[in-house]
Order: C-alpha cells, then sequence, then structure tokens
C-alpha cells in the first residue's frame, strides 16, 4: 500500500490509474516468474534455495526506499507543512486509526459519501477475483480433471495477460480513444461479467482460457478504483485511504476465501459453475453502483464550481 501512495503522490492525476494498473502488473509478472522458477529450482537445488533467493528479494525494496527515494516535492509552502519521511512516522502505530477517521472525514461536496462508496465498488472485484483465487483449484483439477501443468500454465498466462493486459488498456483508452472516466469503468466491470458467464458455460469449448483472458477487465477495474478515490482526497490523505483499503482487503479476503469454499461444497452436486454466475452477479450489481457513483460525482463537480465561484465574487 505504500507504492499505491507513492505513486499516487508523484503522478498527475491523468495518469495515477495507468502507473498503478503498472504496478498491480508487475506484481502479477512477479507473481509468474516465481511460480514459473520456484519448482525448477526446488526439484533441482532443493527447497531450502528457493528460501533463500526470497528472503534477498525482500531485502531489496528496503534498499531502494532508503538509497532511491527522496522527499517528494510539492507546493507545501502554502499548507505551512512539510512531506519529509521519518522512521517514528513509519513505525508508528498510533497511524492506524487515523486511516479509519480520514474515510469519515468531511470533505467538500459530495467527497466523503462519494469515497465510502468507491470502497463498495471495489468489493466487487475484490470479492469475485478472491472468490475465483479460492476455488479455482477444487472446479478446474478436483471437477473437471485438469492436470497441475495446464492448472499452473492457465495460472501464468492469465496472471500475464491482466498484468501487461490493464496498462495496455488504461494507455491506450487514455492516449487515443479517450473515454470518459466512468464509460470506461462501466466497461471494464461489464468485461468482467462476460468473462465470468462464459467460464460458467462448462459446454464451450476453451470457455476458462477465453473468460481469464476477458476478465483483464477485473484488472483495470481495480486500479481505476483507486485512481478515483485519490480524486477525492488531497495527498495528505492518500497514505490513509491505502491504508484503510489494505485493512479492508485482508478482512474481507478472508472472508471471502472461507464463504467460496462453503458455496462450492454446496453446490458441487447440484450446480459446480454456482460460483462463477455469482461473480458474474456480482459484478453486473457492481455496475449499477457505479451508475449511481457517477451521477452522484456529476453533482459533486457541479457544488465543487459552485463553491469555488461564489469564493471568487467574495
Amino acid at each position: 500500500m505504500a507504492s499505491y501512495s507513492y505513486i499516487a503522490t508523484i503522478s498527475p492525476e491523468n495518469k495515477r490509474a495507468l502507473r498503478i494498473a503498472m504496478l498491480e502488473g508487475i506484481m502479477l509478472v512477479g507473481t509468474l516468474i516465481g511460480s514459473t522458477l520456484c519448482g525448477v529450482i526446488a526439484d533441482n537445488l532443493g527447497l531450502y534455495v528457493n528460501a533463500y533467493i526470497s528472503a534477498s528479494l525482500s531485502i531489496l525494496p528496503c534498499v531502494v526506499t532508503v538509497f532511491g527515494i527522496t522527499q517528494t516535492k510539492r507546493d507545501t509552502e502554502k499548507e505551512g507543512h512539510s512531506t519529509s519521511w521519518s522512521w517514528r512516522n513509519a513505525l508508528g502505530f498510533r497511524n492506524l486509526s487515523s486511516a479509519f477517521r480520514c474515510l469519515a472525514k468531511r470533505r467538500p461536496g459530495r467527497g466523503r459519501i462519494l469515497l465510502i462508496l468507491s470502497f463498495f465498488i471495489n468489493a466487487g472485484p475484490l470479492f469475485t477475483t478472491t472468490g475465483l483465487g479460492a476455488t479455482t483449484f477444487l472446479y478446474l483439477v478436483k471437477h473437471r480433471s485438469w492436470t497441475l501443468t495446464e492448472f499452473s500454465t492457465y495460472n501464468g498466462v492469465t496472471d500475464a495477460v491482466a498484468g501487461v493486459g490493464a496498462a495496455l488498456i488504461l494507455f491506450t483508452s487514455w492516449k487515443y480513444i479517450k473515454p470518459d472516466f466512468f464509460h470506461l469503468t462501466i466497461s471494464c466491470c461489464a468485461f468482467g461479467v462476460l468473462a465470468y458467464t462464459i467460464m460458467s458455460i462448462p459446454g464451450l469449448p476453451a470457455n476458462f482460457w477465453i473468460g481469464g483472458v476477458l476478465s483483464v477487465g477485473v484488472a483495470t477495474l481495480m486500479a481505476l478504483i483507486k485512481a478515483f478515490q485519490t480524486r477525492l482526497c488531497g495527498q495528505d490523505d492518500f497514505g490513509k485511504i491505502f491504508a484503510f483499503d489494505a485493512i479492508y482487503n485482508i478482512l474481507t479476503t478472508n472472508a471471502v476465501v472461507i464463504l467460496f469454499k462453503s458455496i462450492y461444497s454446496a453446490t458441487l452436486p447440484v450446480w459446480p459453475e454456482f460460483f462463477l454466475v455469482l461473480n458474474a452477479a456480482v459484478l453486473l450489481i457492481t455496475m449499477i453502483v457505479i451508475g449511481v457513483v457517477a451521477v452522484i460525482y456529476d453533482h459533486h463537480v457541479y457544488l465543487i464550481k459552485q463553491t469555488e465561484l461564489q469564493e471568487s465574487n467574495s
């Protein structure tokens, strides 16, 4: 979450979604590389070598943070505060409660309700991706008799597509098509609905491969949501919002994994693909919520402009 906060702070508003998608893409590509090489390393050099490599790589972010990231430069003179990094702030657990207070903070226009609704929107892709990850192995390997090679190949390909595809979609959209933000967000959500619908049709050839590729829309949607959240708060709140997002993700993920495994076990005898239909339905509801948020956001922008006009006249 610190990475998201830093990227949001140093990026102009029109490039935040793209750079957040690139960050998520790099993490997925890293997962792909790790999943591919760990088995080979364990078979040839031993499992303990993987542990040594992982420990060594884990030190790199600390080195980059200490020596590569300087103080962010922005217009702080007028605001009367500094953005200098300090170990006291980095290690202070008292800042955890400020993440919750930040969400309830009064904001201009309809900023507070929009920020809260953004987490409701985020629940859609988070619910579906977590649920899919919790049940895919059981469904594909146990129920559809995929081999472990087929399953690992599928995971690697879909992770790579999601990692690279989300950044490409955003870059192409902002560079050439230039769609409305909410139109693009709803379109990405619609791709997710289509992906899970195709996956739920067992008689369709290569249905999981097609759906897995189309689910790049869900990865793009998650980057767009984070970018939207940064629109609604000042730069001082980026770290707090992403900290709350991290807590929210951890708590939601644990609950969703338990829920999906229970649902899958209960519906396996009568409808094994029910969890995929459920995912499609959740994203369909998410599309409706995004439409409501778009209407509220238009009113929010109107209120902000009216306030600025009144201040300029006075």
